[in-house]
């Protein structure tokens, strides 16, 4: 992965849960084996491959726990 923005998490504290998405990097991202066009929903343990590279998502709050602000 390079220094360029490929894709983006966001995670929406009002719903509780986690999006992915594409970026402005111009490579394909993809989403537990799919290329991701638009923002997915991300759920624990989901694969995102980004370049050469697949990292497990592994969420620090959602649905019963986040961090207050």
């Amino acid at each position: 992965v390079s220094w360029e923005r490929h894709a983006i998490i966001a995670y929406d504290r009002e719903e509780r849960m986690f999006f992915f998405a594409p970026s402005s990097g111009g490579s394909i991202v993809r989403h537990n084996g799919r290329a991701v066009l638009n923002n997915v929903q991300l759920k624990s343990g989901d694969q995102l491959k980004i370049g050469n590279s697949t990292f497990l998502f592994v969420p620090f709050c959602g649905e019963h726990f986040q961090w207050e602000a």
